[in-house]
């Protein structure tokens, strides 16, 4: 059911293999890369979207901007010090957060034994 999806989806090409006696063994799958390869990976309308599953909007970035010379007093300069720190782990939070996902869809493409252009596994 999947296969016939992303075959008409125009995300893999099936071609037939044979064996040394002729007869079909199985099928190749190619992946065109016409769609995204990672199943379920967002579209920019999923990562700005209001309901932030993805976590893409889950901070204003004005609270991080730092404006050379801006900021005379140390005190401020320490301030925008801690949001950069805060800023920092944001994005270290949000990089495991997409590569925990990552790891997860190519587990169930290595389960369908998806291989690339190059007969390589994925």
């Amino acid at each position: 059911m999947i296969l016939k999806q992303l075959i008409e989806e125009g995300a893999i090409i099936s071609t037939p293999s044979n064996g040394k006696d002729g007869r079909q063994t199985g099928n190749v799958y190619i992946w065109t890369w016409n769609v995204d390869p990672i199943v379920g990976s967002p579209t920019l309308k999923d990562l700005y979207s209001k309901r932030d599953g993805y976590g893409f909007r889950s901070f204003t970035w004005d609270d991080f901007k730092v404006i050379p010379g801006q900021y005379d007093s140390v005190d401020d300069k320490i301030e925008k010090y801690y949001q950069y720190m805060d800023l920092i782990a944001i994005k270290k939070r949000l990089k495991r957060k997409r590569q925990v996902k990552i790891a997860k869809h190519k587990h169930l493409l290595r389960k369908l034994k998806v291989r690339d252009s190059d007969d390589n596994p994925v």
